[in-house]
C-alpha cells in the first residue's frame, strides 16, 4: 500500500508541476506578445493598432514581481 500511495503522490506532483510549467509558458508567451507590440510601435511611431493592447497581462507580471523579486520585462531598457 505504501509504495502505491507514493506512487500516487508522485503523479499528482507531477501533473502539478507539468500545470504549472503550461502557466508560466503561456504567461510568457503573452509577455512576448506585448514586448513585441511595444518595440513596433516604438520603432514607428505611425502605426496604428487595430485592436488595444490587453494590459491585464502586464498588471500580472507587475503584481508577481513583489512575490518573486524584479525582473526585467523589456529587453534592453
Amino acid at each position: 500500500m505504501r509504495g502505491q500511495r507514493r506512487e500516487e503522490i508522485g503523479q499528482s506532483t507531477l501533473a502539478i508541476l507539468e500545470a504549472e510549467c503550461a502557466e508560466r509558458a503561456a504567461k510568457a508567451a503573452r509577455l512576448k506578445l506585448i514586448r513585441t507590440q511595444f518595440l513596433l510601435a516604438e520603432a514607428d511611431l505611425r502605426i496604428s493598432f487595430a485592436e488595444e493592447i490587453d494590459c491585464t497581462v502586464l498588471g500580472e507580471a507587475l503584481r508577481d514581481c513583489g512575490a518573486y523579486g524584479p525582473r526585467r520585462l523589456l529587453p534592453g531598457k
